[in-house]
């Protein structure tokens, strides 16, 4: 099979890390790490990758009296799996910068911004021969945002945002320009949501969205007008505590989250929970298996075995 790779940052930033995955059993091993020249006040990394799998984008925020942010932006070999960093990265930018999310083509991406009550959502275009990102566009919400959600058929975008000191959260809604990437709101937004509020996640096929509310234990379920983007209350169904964003894998039929405890509060009871996603996007618990520490998210490897 073809080897799979799996990258992760230091906590500092200082160094990014490559594993190669095991594709019968899922197992790491370690291949080495290589030095990123993020700025010395530079936290909350997040690295994703674009849509096509040739680079990969690391956002942080700078806190160096003057709040600001950088990208890493790296090449990745498609065969080895050796990262090379553009020249000039990391590139410093003028806001701090979260999880850079690409729309399907892959000509876009967008991020928004949480650190120190930050409050923007950015836009950029993607150069799909060389990786480098320039900023469309640097838009001021009406509360702290979560990390972006964007529609796998490539028309809308979801967050939600926090006022009040987190004590209130609403939905925020975008279509997406598809020459462009410019976001115009959707009218049926904001509505209100509970202070217990998490992150937004898509279903593959586009017909649902899924909102964890990371902060309680429950998972809110809305289906969505494929015409205009309205978000229509579907059901919701109670779980552990803490559930993280729903990811899904190559099977959209299953809907895996974790938790940091179950409903009695047991400190070692941290899972990795499963649903199964109905015809109607209803979620139904599957299974609960432990996990060794307080999970933070989730990711799935390419072919959909294997979660991390």
């Amino acid at each position: 099979a073809e080897p799979r790779y799996l990258y992760f940052m230091s906590d500092a930033g200082r160094v990014a890390s490559k594993a190669v995955i095991n594709s019968s059993s899922g197992q790491l091993r370690m291949t080495g790490y290589i030095q990123t020249g993020a700025n010395d006040y530079a936290s909350f990394h997040c690295p994703t990758t674009d849509r096509a799998g040739k680079f990969l984008y690391v956002g942080s925020s700078v806190n160096s009296g003057a709040l600001s942010g950088e990208i890493q932006i790296y090449t990745i070999d498609a065969v080895a799996g050796y990262l090379t960093a553009l020249a000039g990265s990391p590139f410093a930018q003028a806001t701090p910068v979260g999880c850079l999310d690409f729309e399907p083509t892959g000509k876009y991406a967008y991020a928004a911004n949480a650190v120190d009550s930050s409050t923007q959502l950015l836009t950029f275009s993607a150069d799909s021969t060389t990786g480098a990102l320039t900023l469309l566009n640097s838009m001021t919400l009406t509360g702290v945002p979560s990390r972006v959600t964007i529609d796998p058929l490539g028309q809308y975008l979801y967050l939600v945002a926090f006022t009040n000191n987190y004590q209130s959260a609403s939905a925020l809604g975008y279509s997406i320009d598809a020459s462009s990437g410019a976001l115009t709101p959707i009218p049926s937004t904001p509505f209100a949501l509970t202070e217990y509020a998490g992150a937004f996640s898509f279903h593959p096929s586009g017909n649902y969205v899924y909102l964890s509310n990371t902060n309680g234990s429950s998972i809110d379920t809305y289906s969505i007008d494929r015409s205009t983007g309205k978000l229509t209350s579907a059901g919701t169904i109670a779980t552990c505590v803490n559930p993280t964003t729903v990811r899904f894998g190559s099977d959209a039929t299953i809907a895996p989250t974790d938790c940091s405890m179950d409903v009695a509060h047991d400190p070692n009871s941290a899972s990795v929970d499963s649903f199964t996603v109905g015809t109607n996007g209803a979620l139904t618990h599957l299974n609960s298996t432990p996990a060794t520490a307080w999970p933070f998210d989730l990711i799935g490897d390419p072919s959909g075995q294997f979660l991390y």
